[in-house]
């Protein structure tokens, strides 16, 4: 009797152990998300090639629209909340029209708006959006040398420079300026880019990757523009 009593309970645990064992077995896996502590290339594998990328030194932003990536020594240290969305709209949105002499500029990104005198095409746009964040990547132009000019009316600096740099960049075919007005000090523009001073110019190459480091001087500028070409 008590050996039939153990083998009745033993039956009796089976039925209740088993189908929960089964049911976790048949549950889809949980997607991995990003997070702190991942690789660059896990970043990569994870959400693609981002648009562009800003190094300086040992710290790098990867941009994915409006949203990005900060790694420091190649490991992932923040990121904008919902990246992995953004990255999967990027994705599956359809390529850009290829380049050519009717659209030598992508269109430009909703949160940052262009100046209503500045057509499309133009190799000097200036945007104006009450410091909000912009999305770098539109601002590129494909296959051209881009310089990104962070400025603010009430900045001396940057009256005296921006004459310079829109000179420099009218005369030369291969070159695009971007001028961003910071509106203010601590606006989101300013935190987006981690920006403590201006102006403050940035140049990418053809390929969107940004050369040097931001200056505020017109010559070391002119010495990434020739790198950048290269």
């Amino acid at each position: 009797m008590a050996v039939s009593a153990l083998l009745a309970c033993s039956f009796t645990l089976l039925a209740y152990v088993s189908p929960c064992r089964a049911a976790e077995e048949i549950l889809p896996p949980r997607d991995e998300s990003i997070t702190a502590g991942w690789t660059r290339a896990q970043v990569i594998e994870h959400l693609g090639p981002p648009q562009a990328q800003v190094a300086r030194r040992s710290r790098e932003t990867l941009y994915y629209g409006n949203d990005e990536v900060v790694l420091a020594h190649g490991v992932v240290i923040d990121f904008t909340p919902g990246i992995e969305r953004t990255a999967q709209r990027l994705r599956n949105r359809p390529g850009p029209p290829s380049v050519n002499a009717q659209h030598p500029v992508p269109a430009p990104s909703p949160t940052a708006s262009a100046s209503p005198s500045a057509p499309a095409g133009e190799k000097v746009r200036t945007l104006s959006d009450k410091g909000r964040r912009v999305d770098l990547s539109s601002l590129l132009v494909p296959g051209k040398v881009t310089v990104i000019d962070f400025y603010a009316d009430w900045c001396g600096p940057c009256r005296r420079l921006s004459p310079q740099v829109e000179a420099m960049v009218r005369g030369d075919p291969d070159l695009y300026l971007r001028k961003i007005d910071i509106v203010r000090w601590k606006t989101p523009v300013t935190q987006q880019f981690k920006l403590r001073y201006v102006p403050q110019l940035w140049v990418f190459d053809r390929d969107g990757k940004q050369v040097g480091q931001p200056t505020s001087k017109l010559a070391a500028a002119k010495e990434y523009v020739a790198q950048a070409k290269r």
